[in-house]
């Protein structure tokens, strides 16, 4: 284990990083956390266990879900700049043969894709984001899923956690943005916020920086998949920029207040923004997250805004122990003195369908 920090925050980090890991001493994590103008660090375990390397602050995990508000924050960049807005069809952006003859997918709106209340499944078609992330056009199977769309309740009364509606906003906001996915990207949040190492293809990386997932079994996960990778250096910075609102151009400054910003409430205490899960704590402030897990891969970014603390957490495998977004939760929580119950701890930011599943 390394890291660096005040003796406080790195006592809470490597408390809960060891009931996350529970004595697997293979396992890669990386974390970096802030609270106010404080920084603390941590890592630790294997990027590749058959290779031997370590993890550092600046090793590259696959980011999964938490992808999701990269581009729900693409899509308020467009709505900040009037090009899109939130009561929109989808079918708008989308193309012209998609939205004929009164189909269902006519009466999706950007916003039911932003909190997850379309409608939609899961997963559709296999792979439904390797086009979008490859900047390519929707594939035919795409098209024809979207063609032939029958909601599974109605547009926006429920929330259901699904992959394919956060592809399908992604092609409409690359269709409204006028470039593809990752230039949008780049021109939008990773070169704004300097984050080099926040990419789709980590081909051009030194081998010993690219970490290697891992399945519950401990096995090799042969397939990366297509999205977004990143370090903990990275995502610290994108959390920064969503906590204190500073670094950023001011069109990107708004477009992050506004996915922050809750749309739909799905329980007492929990709402859903653009992609944002929004938890009300005991004493009225607000922990806004998303987790992520696939490819043997899990990642939880969270933030606290009125206590002025975030914290960007990677990891290579599946410990025995706590999730890795339970981990992060209570990292935060301790760190800034606020009490939570524990069933709201165990909430995933993947609504009802539990955390770190593979997406």
């Amino acid at each position: 284990m390394s890291g660096s920090g005040s003796e406080r925050l790195l006592e809470i980090i490597g408390k809960w990083m060891e009931k996350y890991l529970d004595g697997d001493t293979q396992t890669g994590v990386a974390l970096s956390m802030v609270l106010g103008g404080e920084v603390a660090q941590y890592w630790n375990g294997l990027a590749n266990r058959e290779k031997g390397t370590t993890v550092d602050l600046d090793t590259l995990f696959v980011i999964a879900s938490v992808q999701k508000v990269f581009t729900s924050t693409l899509c308020a960049v467009r709505i900040v700049n009037g090009k899109m807005q939130l009561p929109d069809p989808v079918t708008k952006y989308l193309p012209p043969d998609v939205g004929k003859d009164g189909r269902a997918i006519n009466e999706v709106t950007l916003g039911a894709l932003t909190t997850m209340t379309a409608g939609m499944p899961r997963n559709a078609t296999k792979e439904p984001a390797s086009n979008l992330y490859n900047d390519l056009p929707p594939s035919p199977e795409l098209q024809k899923w979207w063609t032939d769309f029958v909601p599974q309740w109605p547009i926006g009364t429920k929330e259901f956690y699904s992959n394919v509606g956060v592809v399908t906003l992604g092609f409409a906001t690359a269709q409204a943005g006028g470039a593809g996915y990752t230039g949008l990207l780049a021109n939008d949040i990773t070169g704004p916020l300097e984050m080099p190492s926040t990419v789709v293809d980590v081909s051009g990386f030194p081998a010993d920086r690219i970490a290697q997932g891992y399945n519950k079994a401990g096995n090799r996960v042969a397939d990366r998949g297509v999205g977004l990778n990143s370090t903990a250096n990275d995502l610290i910075r994108f959390v920064q920029a969503n906590l204190f609102m500073l670094s950023a151009p001011d069109t990107l400054t708004q477009a992050m207040r506004l996915a922050q910003t809750p749309l739909f409430q799905s329980s007492d205490n929990q709402a859903i923004a653009m992609n944002w899960y929004v938890t009300r704590l005991d004493d009225g402030s607000r922990l806004i997250g998303k987790d992520g897990g696939n490819a043997g891969f899990s990642a939880w970014i969270g933030f606290i805004p009125e206590q002025q603390a975030g914290i960007a957490l990677l990891s290579n495998g599946h410990p025995a122990g706590i999730s890795l977004t339970k981990a992060g939760k209570q990292i935060l929580l301790e760190a800034t003195g606020i009490s939570a119950d524990d069933a709201l701890l165990e909430t995933s930011d993947q609504g009802a369908l539990g955390a770190d599943i593979d997406d």
